[in-house]
C-alpha cells in the first residue's frame, strides 16, 4: 500500500470520498424501498455528485480541483433531470436475459437509463466508477487507482 508521500493525489481521492460518503449519509440518499424514490442507481449518482463536489472544493491540490470543477457543476445543475430519468424507468418488469451470462447490452440499458448521466460517465472516470458499480461488481478501491491517471 502506498503512503501519502508516495501518492498524495490518491490520498486526496480517498479523503474526499470519505467526506462525500458522510454527505451522502447526512442527506439520506440511500435507496428507498418503493417505486418512485431513488434506487441503487440514484444512490450511486449521488455518491458521484458529492465526490465531485468534494474534489472540486478541496485545496490540497488545485490542479486536481480544477479537473473536477466543471463536471461537478454539470452534475449539480442536472441533478433533477438525472434523478427524474432514473426514477422514470422504475415499476415495470424487465427481461435481462437470465441470471447468468446476461448480455451486457440488456444490463446497460436497465442499469444506466439516464442519458444525461451516461454522457458525464463517458467523460469522467470517477463518475463511471460510481455509476457502474452495480454492473462491474467492484468498489472504488485499488481498481480505481489503476483507472485514474492522477493517482500515479
Amino acid at each position: 500500500m502506498h503512503s501519502e508521500q508516495e501518492t498524495p493525489r490518491a490520498q486526496i481521492l480517498a479523503d474526499t470520498l470519505d467526506r462525500a460518503t458522510g454527505t451522502y449519509l447526512n442527506e439520506d440518499k440511500s435507496p428507498t424501498r418503493g417505486v418512485g424514490g431513488i434506487d441503487n442507481r440514484g444512490s450511486h449518482f449521488y455518491l458521484a455528485l458529492f465526490w465531485h463536489k468534494k474534489l472540486a472544493k478541496q485545496r490540497e491540490d488545485l490542479e486536481l480541483a480544477a479537473a473536477f470543477e466543471s463536471l461537478a457543476a454539470e452534475l449539480a445543475a442536472n441533478e433533477q433531470a438525472i434523478v427524474g430519468e432514473l426514477i422514470s424507468v422504475q415499476g415495470s418488469p424487465v427481461d435481462i436475459g437470465g441470471t447468468t451470462n446476461r448480455p451486457r447490452s440488456s444490463q446497460k440499458s436497465v442499469m444506466r437509463p439516464s442519458k444525461t448521466l451516461n454522457e458525464g460517465a463517458s467523460r469522467d472516470p470517477l463518475v463511471a466508477v460510481a455509476y457502474r458499480l452495480p454492473i462491474l461488481g467492484f468498489g472504488p478501491g485499488a481498481s480505481l487507482a489503476r483507472r485514474v491517471p492522477w493517482t500515479q
